[in-house]
C-alpha cells in the first residue's frame, strides 16, 4: 500500500515498472502515520525541516524500520485562472482560497510562506489567514484544488505545476521542494522494490517527468540511518 502526498511522478513509476500501487492520496503527514502504523508498505512524502527534507519529521514520528529513497524536486506555487491578476502570495487577501488538507506537506508550506508573510506585514499569521477567505476549506488533492479554481468556486490554489498547466490554469512558481519515498526496510529487497529503485534512478523516468518535476544528483540515494 502506498500512502501519501498525490503526485504525477508516482503514476510514471507505476507505468514504467509495470506495478499496480494501491494509492491513498491523503497528504504526507498520514503516510508517515501509516508508517509508523506498520499500514502502509511506502509513503510519499514532503515536509520541509530546517535542514532536511522529511528526515526530520520521520525521526519526530519515532519511525524506525524504514528508509528513506530521496526522489525528486517539485515546483510548489500558486495556481490561479490565466486572466487573474494575482502575482505572490501578497496578493492573497481578500481572494478566495482552495487550500488543501491539514496534515499535507503542501499545505505545510504554504502556512510557512504566510508565517513569512505575517512578519512582513506586522501582523501575526493567525490575524493574516482571517482575510483570506477558504483558507480552512481542506482539499485531498492537488487535482481538486484545480478543479475547484477551473470551476469558479475559488480564485487561487497552492499546488504542483502539472496539475494546473493540464487544466489550462496559470501557474506562478515560488519554490521547490523534495518529494521523497519512506519504505519499510523488510521489503527493500523484493524484486518489485529493486524494479522501483532502478526506474527512480533511470533516464527514461528523468527523461519522461512532467514539467515542473525533476530528478537530480540525489535521486535514489538511500538514507538507511534512521
Amino acid at each position: 500500500m502506498f500512502v501519501g502526498g498525490q503526485c504525477p511522478g508516482i503514476d510514471l513509476l507505476e507505468d514504467l515498472t509495470g506495478m499496480n500501487f494501491r494509492v491513498i492520496s491523503m497528504g504526507s503527514s498520514r503516510g508517515l502515520s501509516a508508517m509508523a502504523d506498520s499500514i502502509a508498505d511506502i509513503a510519499g512524502i514532503n515536509i520541509a525541516g530546517s535542514e532536511e527534507y522529511n528526515l526530520e519529521a520521520i525521526i519526530s514520528m519515532g519511525i524506525r524500520n524504514a528508509v528513506l529513497v530521496k526522489g525528486y524536486r517539485r515546483e510548489q506555487g500558486l495556481i490561479v485562472h490565466p486572466e487573474s491578476n494575482i502575482k505572490n502570495p501578497e496578493d492573497l487577501p481578500g481572494k478566495k482560497l482552495a487550500n488543501r488538507n491539514r496534515g499535507s506537506g503542501t499545505r505545510a508550506l504554504l502556512d510557512k510562506l504566510l508565517e513569512e508573510l505575517a512578519v512582513k506585514k506586522s501582523t501575526t499569521k493567525a490575524e493574516l489567514v482571517k482575510t483570506i477567505p477558504g483558507y480552512n476549506s481542506g482539499l485531498r488533492t492537488h487535482r481538486a484544488v484545480c478543479e475547484a479554481i477551473a470551476s469558479g468556486k475559488a480564485e487561487v490554489g497552492f499546488g504542483i505545476r502539472p496539475f494546473a498547466e493540464t487544466m489550462g490554469l496559470k501557474f506562478i512558481p515560488i519554490t521547490v521542494e523534495d518529494f521523497d519515498f519512506l519504505i519499510n526496510r523488510e521489503i527493500m529487497d523484493i524484486p518489485q522494490i529493486k524494479s522501483l529503485l532502478r526506474t527512480l534512478r533511470s533516464s527514461d523516468f528523468a527523461r519522461q517527468l512532467p514539467s515542473g518535476i525533476i530528478t537530480y544528483d540525489r535521486t535514489g540515494e538511500i538514507i538507511e540511518d534512521i
